[in-house]
């Protein structure tokens, strides 16, 4: 089959590797319709992220349809278009019950291979799915398939930052960064009702592009304006906010405009060996943060309810371009192009 992989920090092939297999009794062969590059594919792109085998499957965003499964799987049939959240899990285990199947206790990341162990990814015209019948969600006839690409991540994700801040005494809100994370956790918040509901957003292009959706937008380069704006409200502050970038800035940013009192809930992916503020100074704010990687699998449920209902859900795709253009479509979305939002990507 086809696949994108990389091989060196911004060096990915588009080229042959061998077909998936099933492995396990467990296991079924999904047939990618679409793949999507995921702003935490960009850490290990620029090399943030190291110990990946070179030659590995890039990817953990994407949905396609069932094509072949092991003989312990009843409940996925051939044909069957499925929902894949971005790691595996077991639902058996201590944390798959309490609902973090992010930190399944057999659960892999789609993508990550190093030392010859690990899951290969999605970005590919073929993909292996271990314990398929509790990590899959079939997909809805009524749901599009780009919804459904949404859902095994970058919504949940926002979704999963949005519900710390779902309390009675949090009522004006904020989102640092309108990257795709950002854009979902946006429309969440809107859809749990807050009273304000803020976006900071330092480059230029996003700001735009989130006025012309309607949202009321920050640049947190301004600090004089900030400043103002900030010592006008009540408490100095946000109530709470959704941090969906990582790195130090947003970090400080989120707790700069938060409230004494208030909650930091930060899903965007840290590299960074430190906070960039202190016990000291979080001692001082009485703040909460909350911080982790988004169990999608344990979400998919809620939110395929919410769409149920008639929740639109704006699509934060810009941009597509086939498997073999993989490069090319790296380097747009890497370089954070102007107009460019998130990328899809045809097999």
């Amino acid at each position: 089959m086809k696949a994108l992989t990389l091989h060196a920090p911004q060096k990915i092939h588009f080229e042959s590797v061998p077909d998936p297999e099933i492995l396990a009794p467990t296991d079924v062969i999904v047939q990618v319709s679409e793949a999507a590059i995921c702003g935490s594919d960009l850490h290990v792109y620029f090399g943030r992220e190291a110990g990946l085998d070179a030659g590995t499957v890039m990817g953990h965003e994407f949905t396609g349809f069932v094509v072949a499964a092991g003989h312990s799987v009843r409940t996925l049939r051939t044909g069957m278009r499925v929902i894949s959240p971005f790691t595996t899990s077991c639902g058996q285990c201590y944390y798959c019950r309490i609902g973090l199947t992010a930190r399944c206790t057999q659960g892999q990341l789609f993508g990550w291979v190093a030392q010859g162990k690990g899951l290969q990814g999605g970005q590919s015209e073929l993909v292996r799915v271990p314990l398929a019948e509790t990590t899959l969600v079939p997909v809805p006839e009524s749901l599009g398939s780009q919804t459904s690409l949404l859902l095994g991540d970058i919504l949940a994700t926002g979704y999963h930052g949005a519900l710390p801040l779902n309390g009675a005494a949090i009522r004006r809100v904020g989102v640092i960064g309108f990257g795709p994370v950002g854009m979902m956790a946006w429309q969440v918040l809107l859809r749990m009702g807050f009273d304000q509901v803020v976006v900071f957003e330092p480059d230029f292009s996003r700001r735009n592009y989130a006025r012309e959706m309607g949202a009321e937008v920050r640049d947190p380069q301004d600090t004089e304006s900030l400043t103002v704006w900030l010592d006008q409200m009540p408490g100095g502050g946000l109530d709470g906010v959704v941090e969906a970038v990582g790195g130090a800035g947003p970090q400080q940013l989120a707790f700069w405009v938060v409230r004494a009192g208030g909650l930091i809930s930060s899903v965007g992916v840290h590299t960074q060996p430190h906070f960039s503020f202190s016990p000291a100074a979080a001692y001082d704010k009485n703040i909460t943060y909350r911080s982790g990687r988004c169990s999608a699998r344990h979400y998919i449920p809620d939110l395929l309810q919410w769409l149920d209902r008639g929740w639109d859900v704006i699509s934060p795709f810009t941009d597509t371009f086939d498997l073999r253009e993989g490069a090319a479509a790296y380097e747009r979305f890497a370089n954070r192009t102007p107009g460019c939002m998130k990328v899809l990507l045809k097999p």
